[in-house]
């Protein structure tokens, strides 16, 4: 039942994210004589109706990758959406930059806004409707709390009923010694409820030093290292594609706007792949390169490549082409930035057991 509801939400948060950016293409404005030939959705008047069927599709799946962090995110739902939505603004933006052909002054403008405002609105969405509530985890918690409390109180209840038998046997029987037996088991209990202080105090030492490390160690996991080798390799891959594959590009008359945009893309997704530390893959460390790649970064090629037909006659090969070596590349990338990040790991560990 909880997958359904899952399921429908991002449903919904497809189609209404799909309307925002169907409605937004109407305000970009048209090129009088366009390089790539329009669309059969421009030339047979539906686009509008494209854009809300395949962009329902595309926008439930990138909706879809908030799922794969909001578990590991912090704060109010709200801004769970609106980090979701900084990381998708910078992959896809940087894309609308990338010079080419048909692309004007005035695409670079609108574009990004339009696009920009529907992966805003998707991500707030997805924050609101699918985040979960440290609220209620805190609830439980506190509930878990309370039970404790309540077992330890029932516990000094049933003391303090042994208490005032053993003291109303000492009345008629022995005074003297039922005094000796109060003052043993107040001295008994005091004792014990010391103990636990000190032992509640120590875990909310400990606890507290685990929050700190983990959010130090939050901080420290951004590395500049691992954001230089994605954009490197996002580069080299995307010149042997320039090259190789004649994929379709300006890479011919203006290769040094093109290969500026290759290095500043590479180093956004770079940085992106390091913001998205601690969210993806958390507990599996090993496997975060390989999700961001083949899984966060893939659908967001694939939902970008795909609103391309939606507007011009496009090669649908040398989409395939473009998104599998970028997807390659950032994968490729990811594993080496893994293996220095283990080394790093490993190399600190080994310090730290030698000082000890």
């Amino acid at each position: 039942m909880k997958q359904l509801e899952t399921f429908l939400k991002l449903i919904i948060i497809g189609i209404f994210t799909a309307l925002i950016r169907a409605y937004g293409q109407g305000f970009i404005p048209i090129v009088e004589e366009p390089l790539l030939w329009p669309s059969i959705f421009v030339d047979g008047g539906i686009q509008f109706l494209g854009f809300l069927a395949f962009g329902s599709v595309f926008y439930t799946a990138i909706a879809a990758l908030f799922l794969l962090m909001d578990k590991n995110m912090k704060g109010k739902r709200i801004f769970k959406g609106l980090k979701f939505s900084l990381f998708l603004i910078i992959i896809w933006t940087a894309y609308l930059l990338e010079p080419l052909p048909h692309v004007t002054v005035t695409d670079m403008i609108a574009y990004p806004l339009v696009d920009g405002m529907a992966l805003l609105f998707l991500g707030i969405l997805s924050g609101l409707l699918l985040g979960t509530r440290d609220k209620e985890i805190a609830s439980v918690e506190g509930e878990d709390y309370s039970a404790v409390k309540a077992v330890d109180s029932s516990k000094t209840n049933e003391l303090g009923i042994i208490v005032d038998n053993i003291l109303s046997l000492a009345e008629e029987d022995i005074e003297g010694q039922a005094v000796e037996l109060k003052q043993a088991v107040t001295l008994t209990q005091d004792q014990d409820n010391e103990e636990e202080f000190q032992e509640e105090e120590k875990e909310e030492d400990a606890l507290n030093m685990g929050k700190a490390k983990e959010r130090k160690g939050s901080k420290d996991k951004f590395s500049p290292l691992n954001v230089i080798i994605i954009g490197l390799v996002f580069f080299l891959v995307r010149i042997a594609m320039y090259k190789y594959f004649s994929i379709y590009s300006y890479f011919g008359t203006h290769a040094i706007e093109t290969l500026v945009w290759a290095v500043l893309t590479g180093l956004s997704i770079g940085v992106v792949y390091e913001m998205t530390t601690g969210y993806i893959c958390r507990k599996t460390w090993y496997l975060r390169f390989l999700i961001f790649g083949a899984v966060f970064l893939a659908v967001i090629l694939i939902g970008f490549n795909g609103f391309m037909p939606l507007i011009y006659r496009r090669d649908m090969v040398d989409l395939a082409i473009r998104t599998i070596g970028d997807v390659a590349a950032i994968i490729v990338a990811g594993g080496i930035c893994m293996l220095f990040d283990f080394k790093r790991n490993v190399s600190k560990a080994s310090k730290e057991t030698f000082q000890k």
